[in-house]
């Protein structure tokens, strides 16, 4: 379902732009402890294309020799079995080696997601913006890296995975998704001279606003997307995700900051210029 997003520069109609995947989940991250994506790819079924495609990928990087890859991962492979047998335990493989071939997969695995997705997508309807897909969570540098033109025309990272200033793909332009202040971060404890003066609500919604203004101010930003159109089952307001209420009622204590920020967001991402 079309979700609610704003683009300040310009309206643009939610129906012209195509989003490839809904809430997509990368797998885990290198630093979880559990099967990598590589790792995931590597036992599945022969049946699948990614499991001929991860093994190539991976012998081709050391000489098409198991051994080899034994040797470079630190563990000892009698076969492929051996990494099906691991991963349908949760045993995670976290030597450097793997991390570090785990890191080129990604990269590899990303750039073809996006080229076929988008391929597909321009065939169907050519006219639309591409955003690549939504992403649940944080996916790291190296997913992030491959959604880009023209694969995507401009990307949807998560907010949190905005690139700082002055950092590669800085200048290319995003709009930031899965945006809530409905967050383990905005909903932590307040510092200790805020603690006696505000309510969780006005708390929440003043580390939503600092949020919405770092947005603004970013210059990759050109817009944003909220997480959620409507809560979600068990959610109680004001701390619920969406715009909309079971009951059909509009979340006032989103939209009501979230229009009010609307009609300043190009004033706040202007910079003052610094008087020589």
């Amino acid at each position: 379902h079309t979700r609610y997003w704003r683009d300040w520069s310009s309206d643009v109609c939610s129906s012209d732009l195509w989003v490839s995947d809904d809430g997509l989940v990368w797998a885990e991250r290198a630093t979880g402890g559990r099967p990598t994506l590589l790792q995931q790819c590597l036992s599945l079924e022969p049946s699948h294309a990614a499991y001929h495609a991860a093994w190539e990928f991976t012998l081709a990087l050391h000489g098409g020799s198991l051994e080899a890859v034994s040797r470079a991962w630190g563990v000892p492979l009698a076969n492929k079995e051996v990494v099906r047998e691991m991963t349908r335990s949760e045993n995670g493989i976290t030597t450097r080696g793997h991390l570090r071939d785990h890191a080129r997969w990604t990269a590899e695995f990303a750039r073809r997601y996006f080229a076929t997705v988008s391929a597909a997508l321009r065939e169907a309807d050519g006219n639309h913006l591409i955003l690549g897909c939504r992403f649940r969570a944080p996916v790291g540098a190296e997913v992030l890296a491959k959604c880009v033109y023209p694969a995507v025309d401009v990307a949807l990272p998560h907010w949190r995975d905005l690139p700082a200033a002055g950092a590669p793909g800085a200048a290319q332009p995003v709009v930031a998704g899965e945006l809530s202040w409905v967050d383990p971060d905005f909903l932590k404890a307040p510092p200790a001279m805020w603690a006696a003066r505000l309510t969780s609500v006005e708390l929440m919604l003043r580390r939503g606003r600092a949020q919405l203004e770092r947005l603004a101010r970013h210059p990759a930003v050109v817009g944003y997307a909220w997480s959620a159109w409507s809560d979600e089952p068990g959610e109680q307001p004001p701390f619920a995700r969406g715009l909309v209420h079971v009951n059909g009622a509009e979340a006032r204590e989103h939209t009501e900051l979230l229009t009010a920020f609307n009609l300043r967001a190009e004033s706040l991402r202007q910079i003052p210029s610094t008087p020589h």
